[in-house]
């Protein structure tokens, strides 16, 4: 079995048109909740040595295992200390047990937001930390699945393979307004699409959220729900 573990975060402001139609432009001290909440979720595969079956993918519910809110300080105090709006986010991020090389890149997240931000509705920071499962056999039939889920293996921890940097930058971005994918969700942070979201599509034909798909071939040259490979850095150099 390989196991695999890394971190996806999402930072949005809660989206109502109307309000950000009316409201252009935020008061000084308004005071914006950051919403913080870390989920883990778990998603099991099973692959067969012969290529012509496809790969079986199960993504498991995610689980809430800690949230806490900033309510007390205002969108301007957060922007013009950033010094000390650091050192507090960065303490809640430590009490949610989010590992230390992960907060830098959130709390970066944090502050775009926070300087788009242009209505008084709250900033959601989702945090998931996603452990995929993969299973190799060769017997698929519906008996040997039970099986291979009850059984006690040895596990260990593989170092993922990274897409090529010039593959991620030439990815093929799609908008979803009035796609039929609009009904479906990512898969690899298991939330709807939304209308109007920007999504990338792989040449496997899979589409998942932008910053979601760009985040996971960073780790990872392998697409979450085929194993479809990506070009990597080697390849690119012919080795």
């Amino acid at each position: 079995m390989l196991v695999e573990n890394y971190y996806i975060s999402r930072v949005r402001q809660t989206r109502q048109p109307l309000i950000n139609n009316i409201q252009s432009q935020l008061p000084q001290d308004a005071v914006l909740p950051i919403k913080f909440k870390r989920y883990n979720l778990s998603i099991s595969g099973w692959d067969s040595e012969d290529n012509d079956v496809p790969m079986i993918v199960i993504p498991n519910p995610k689980v809430l295992r800690a949230q806490e809110t900033i309510t007390e300080v205002s969108r301007a105090e957060l922007l013009s200390d950033r010094s000390a709006s650091t050192v507090l986010m960065y303490e809640v991020l430590s009490r949610m047990d989010v590992p230390e090389d992960e907060r830098p890149v959130i709390i970066e997240k944090i502050f775009l937001v926070l300087e788009s931000a242009n209505t008084m509705l709250p900033i959601c920071v989702d945090i998931k930390r996603v452990t995929c499962r993969l299973q190799y056999m060769r017997d698929r039939s519906d008996r040997m699945i039970p099986r291979v889920t009850n059984e006690s293996m040895d596990t260990y921890e593989v170092r993922p393979i990274p897409a090529a940097k010039s593959f991620i930058k030439d990815l093929e971005r799609v908008s979803l307004d009035d796609s039929e994918d609009v009904k479906e969700s990512c898969v690899i942070c298991m939330e709807c699409f939304e209308g109007g979201v920007q999504a990338v599509r792989l040449p496997c034909s899979h589409i998942f959220h932008e910053n979601c798909s760009v985040q996971w071939l960073m780790t990872s040259h392998l697409c979450p729900l085929c194993r479809y490979p990506m070009p990597c850095e080697e390849d690119l150099l012919g080795h």
